[in-house]
Order: structure tokens, then C-alpha cells, then sequence
């Protein structure tokens, strides 16, 4: 019996009325000569139905995968991946998506780092250790590395200025992220470790190296002094818990730098330009350009053509040359939209992030 039950296959029908995909899919025996949907009672050949499955699950992966690493709508990539869960529950690529989706969707003043080393953990234990090829598994644990990298990267660039932090309150902000990060960190180590065990793969083993050492320097950096534009020096003084990070002023202190643009963590603060939430860049504006772009190229062409035969077909030697001057007018225009196009679609074509 146990035997019957591995061969059974997912099956997807076309044909069924329904707005429910679940609804759509049903189990077959690749073995059987025929098949019914259980719905529409359509007959099938097993074969033909098992392709339909995969087929609607490999387009749902590639649009997820799509939604995150191109369009960088990284929520919307969350639950794209969280759907193909609900058709399957055992498709990793689709557990390692929402987890690297859950780290990009982290902000400025609110990240889901502590999130994600949860679902991590749980995950890990249920599914990712049993994968028997774990090539796809450290290949995500490395990318999910990279963003931890990224993300400590692009934040200490946004909330200092000449290497000296805004404000305490973004001295806080960045040794409790940095906690957050070693966190993840170690726990992505840990896993790559176990993988390791299994396979005595080098390249897993030079990446373990590189995350150790990457470990290693965000430590020294959560254990070094950090200093504010008024030039008060800071440290770690204790680690309440993984939310609580206290800071303590040091009584040294450096010289202020001035003339610098003051931004500000709190909007109930008074001084200084509050801060964009966003550290992750995304390709939103690209997606708009290029969704605008081609239209906007048909009519300048359009426009063209229409002005060059008017101005060839019209008996009115007054108008003519206003004719010939719209149509070279926007030729000129559709040529130049033309090569932003083509610009927009390279730069929606490249990854915008350090993951790849």
C-alpha cells in the first residue's frame, strides 16, 4: 500500500469552472490508463494532466520568482511563494523564496530578521535538512547571507554622514540591527555546517569560511565604539534581550562635524529631515517607465506617419510644413523614448541587489 500512495501524482484540469485553483487539482496514478477529474468528470490520460500540474506550478514559481528578484515587489513575492505552498506544501524553491522575500520586505525602522530566522529554524528541521540534494539549500542560505550583508551595508550608509551616525537614536537603530544580523547569521553558519556534514562539499565549505569571517567583522563592529555628529562616542553596554540592546555615552568625546544635512529617526522630533523607511532599492519606477514606455512609443510613430502623409497628401502649400514639422518632431521624440526603452528594460533585466 505505502508503495501505491508514493507513486500518486498531482494532476491539474484545465476545463473545471471554477475561480479556485485548488479546486482544479486532483490525484492520479501515473499507471492508469485513464483518468477522471473528480469535478467536471472530464476524462484524461494521466500523463497529460501530471504535465498540466507542472506546468502551473513551474509558471507560479517563475512569477514569484519574477516578483522578487526583478520587479523587487518583494510583499507581493511573499505571497506569491506563500500560494504555491497552498497547491504544495514539499516545493522548497518555494520555501526559500518567502523566506528571502520576508528578510527584503525589512525596513529601516521595523526588519524581519527575527522573523525569518524563525521560519528558518522551523523549516530547516522539517524540510531542508531531508532535501537529498542540498545544492539548492546552501545556494539559498547564501543568498539570504548576502542580504543579511546588503541590508547592514545600505543602512550604515543611510543613517550617517562622513561615517558618524545622525543621532543616538540611529546609533541605537544600527547596533540593533547588527545584533539581529550576527543572530541570522549564525544560524545560516549552522545550517551550512550541517550540510557540510553531509556532502564534504568545497564550495560549501569555502562559503562557511566566508561567512565566518563575515561574522567575525560585524562582531568587531558590534563591539566598537560608534559616534554621533556631535561627536559623543557610544558602546554596547548590555544586551537585555534580542529586542533590547541598551548603548551607553562614553565620556570622551570627539570634535562635531558641521554643515551636513540633519536627518532624524522620529517624526516627532523637531530638527533634521525624517528618514526614508526604504534600505532595500527596487525597480518600481523602472516597471512604470517601461509599462508607459511602449504606448507612448506607438503614438510618437503613429503621430510620425500620420504627419508625413498629411503633409505629402495636402493641396495647401500653407500647411505643409507644419505637417512635416510634427511628423520630424516626434520621429525625433519615438527615437529617443525608444532608446530609454531599451535603457529601462537592461536596467529591469539586471539584478538590483548582491544576492547574484
Amino acid at each position: 500500500m505505502a508503495k501505491e500512495v508514493s507513486s500518486l501524482k498531482r494532476a491539474y484540469c484545465p476545463h473545471c469552472r471554477t475561480e479556485n485553483e485548488l479546486d482544479r487539482i486532483f490525484i492520479v496514478s501515473p499507471d492508469a490508463e485513464v483518468c477522471y477529474c473528480p469535478n467536471c468528470l472530464r476524462e484524461y490520460k494521466p500523463k497529460d494532466v501530471i504535465d498540466n500540474y507542472n506546468y502551473f506550478i513551474a509558471t507560479k514559481i517563475a512569477r514569484a520568482e519574477r516578483l522578487l528578484f526583478r520587479d523587487t515587489k518583494f510583499y507581493e513575492a511573499y505571497c506569491a511563494f506563500a500560494d504555491i505552498l497552498d497547491f504544495d506544501s514539499s516545493i522548497s524553491k518555494a520555501r526559500f523564496g518567502r523566506i528571502l522575500a520576508l528578510i527584503y520586505m525589512s525596513k529601516l525602522r521595523k526588519s524581519n530578521f527575527a522573523h525569518a530566522s524563525l521560519l528558518l529554524e522551523s523549516e530547516a528541521d522539517q524540510y531542508f535538512r531531508k532535501l537529498k540534494d542540498q545544492t539548492p539549500y546552501v545556494k539559498f542560505l547564501t543568498r539570504a547571507s548576502a542580504a543579511l550583508d546588503e541590508y547592514e551595508k545600505r543602512l550604515h550608509k543611510k543613517i550617517t554622514i562622513r561615517d558618524r551616525f545622525y543621532n543616538e537614536d540611529c546609533v541605537a537603530l544600527y547596533y540593533q540591527r547588527l545584533f539581529e544580523i550576527i543572530e541570522m547569521k549564525k544560524l545560516i553558519l549552522e545550517e551550512l555546517q550541517k550540510s557540510w556534514a553531509k556532502t564534504s562539499d568545497e564550495r560549501t565549505e569555502h562559503i562557511i569560511r566566508n561567512i565566518e569571517e563575515s561574522i567575525n567583522i560585524l562582531n568587531v563592529k558590534f563591539n566598537d565604539v560608534c559616534v554621533n555628529t556631535e561627536g559623543v562616542r557610544y558602546k554596547v553596554a548590555k544586551i537585555v534581550s534580542p529586542q533590547q540592546i541598551l548603548i551607553v555615552a562614553l565620556e570622551e568625546r570627539l570634535n562635531p562635524i558641521s554643515h551636513y544635512m540633519k536627518y532624524k529617526l522620529d517624526e516627532n522630533e523637531k530638527r533634521g529631515k525624517l528618514l526614508n523607511d526604504k534600505v532595500y532599492p527596487d525597480n518600481v519606477h523602472f516597471i512604470t517607465l517601461v509599462k508607459v514606455g511602449l504606448p507612448l512609443f506607438i503614438i510618437f510613430y503613429v503621430v510620425a506617419i500620420l504627419g508625413l502623409l498629411a503633409g505629402l497628401i495636402s493641396k495647401s502649400n500653407k500647411y505643409d510644413l507644419v505637417f512635416f514639422i510634427v511628423a520630424g518632431c516626434s520621429l525625433l521624440a519615438g527615437i529617443v523614448w525608444m532608446v530609454m526603452f531599451i535603457f529601462w528594460k537592461t536596467q529591469l533585466s539586471k539584478r538590483r541587489h548582491l544576492i547574484d
